[in-house]
């Protein structure tokens, strides 16, 4: 191989590295749940009537380098605006109207997103202080799904450290039964000092860039030993 062919082949590696380490996972603030399609993980009742309009879980102190991640949270694992029927008899678990999460951060945020997994086809409402930031409205009844929603995006919009409270509550709409709750993920956070690494790097782009290294090891031998 040629030294202008190893070049365009490590210009290559370094472009998709690039890519690669730009798409890494996000490190969360706060997690409740498993993310598996399941509510196994939450409040198991026998009564399909148990109900709240609202509950509240105190987290604590959270940042990128400080997350917390509970995976048997002690919380309801189904949204609903009233008391199961009697004919719901699927429902398992503890029903509540509002889930609250009441946080503080160690430090100021410009980027926040919540990730949410769910059941279901009905809306949700995302709060954020008692501000509604977001609508999380299912595709279609009887599968799971995957939402994201951005609490804080761009310079001009900042959450500051301190006390806060992230509520999602039920909107109904569609067939208004209510709906499970896979996990709940407050993740991305970018501090505006701009410490605290936001995410790293995959597996598969440490396996990237580890390949490249060393097949741009055995092309430069192979050079030499030409040259």
């Amino acid at each position: 191989m040629t030294r202008k062919k190893l070049k365009t082949l490590i210009f290559i590696l370094v472009i998709l590295l690039f890519f690669g380490i730009n798409n890494g996972f996000a490190i969360p603030l706060w997690q409740f749940g498993v993310e598996d399609q399941s509510h196994s993980e939450y409040l198991q009742v026998v009564d399909h009537g148990m109900f709240a309009e609202t509950v509240s879980f105190n987290i604590g102190n959270v940042s990128t380098l400080n997350p917390v991640q509970l995976s048997s949270p002690s919380l309801p694992g189904y949204l609903y605006d009233k008391p199961p029927f009697e004919e719901f008899e699927w429902v398992d678990t503890f029903a509540v109207g509002e889930l609250s999460f009441d946080f503080i951060l160690e430090k100021d945020y410009i980027q926040l997103d919540l990730i949410f997994g769910r059941f279901g086809s009905e809306i949700d409402y995302i709060y954020i202080d008692g501000i509604q930031v977001g609508t999380v409205d299912g595709t279609a009844e009887g599968h799971w799904d995957l939402f994201e929603v951005a609490i804080l995006a761009g310079e001009d919009l900042k959450l500051n450290a301190g006390e806060h409270t992230l509520s999602v509550g039920y909107g109904g709409g569609d067939l208004d039964n209510g709906h499970y709750i896979d996990f709940i993920r407050l993740e991305n956070g970018i501090p505006a000092d701009g410490t605290g690494a936001a995410s790293v790097p995959e597996p598969a782009t440490l396996f990237l860039l580890c390949t490249g290294m060393v097949c741009a090891g055995i092309f430069r031998r192979k050079i030499g030993r030409k040259s």
